[in-house]
This record gives C-alpha cells, sequence and structure tokens, in this order.
C-alpha cells in the first residue's frame, strides 16, 4: 500500500503575520533582541542598532531563559514578543511596553 503526501510547495503553510497588541497593525518593525540566561553567567546580552551590548548587572530571569524581540508598529506602540521557559516548557506571550516612539513611522520607511 502507497500513501500519496502532497510536496510541501503544492500546500503553502499559511502566512501569520506579527500584528500590535495595542491596536492590530501588521505594519511592524523589530529593534532589537534581548537575552538573559540562567547560570554562572547570567546577565543580558542585546543586540540592537547601536551594535552588541552585554549587561552582566541585569538580574537573572524567574524560572528559566527569557529571549525578548523588542518590537515597533506604525502608530509607534512598543512591545516585546517574549519567550520564557516555564517548568521545560516554552512560552510565548507578547507585552505591551508603557511609553510610545514618535519616530516609529520613519523607521518604516
Amino acid at each position: 500500500m502507497h500513501i500519496t503526501i502532497a510536496p510541501a510547495a503544492d500546500q503553502p503553510a499559511p502566512r501569520r503575520m506579527l500584528a500590535c497588541p495595542a491596536c492590530d497593525s501588521q505594519r511592524v518593525v523589530m529593534n532589537h533582541l534581548a537575552c538573559r540566561a540562567l547560570g554562572p553567567l547570567a546577565g543580558e546580552v542585546a543586540i540592537g542598532r547601536d551594535g552588541l551590548r552585554i549587561d552582566p548587572s541585569a538580574p537573572a530571569p524567574e524560572g528559566g531563559a527569557h529571549i525578548g524581540l523588542h518590537c515597533t508598529c506604525e502608530r509607534g506602540h512598543t512591545f516585546v514578543v517574549r519567550f520564557r521557559q516555564v517548568r521545560g516548557a516554552t512560552c510565548i506571550d507578547r507585552l505591551l511596553l508603557p511609553w510610545s516612539v514618535s519616530s516609529a513611522r520613519a523607521d518604516l520607511n
């Protein structure tokens, strides 16, 4: 017995766009990436427009490693898409930050 499986190219995966949690805009730019890990070398590593930044004084994350992708939408809302470990599982959150960026529109052009 043979089972025919359609090639992946025949059935494209649905496209999911990152949207702002405040206004649901899909015009989003990624500003920087921050990573905090547990262990003897706890701290934060951030990669952004200013280059690579290492902050060994950042507090260790609660529970497990955190990776945060900091974003700004076309209306200036800033938020973080955060991946974090919780008891062996990985959770994904979108957290709206309490400030906005007035130059966000310039970054999207």
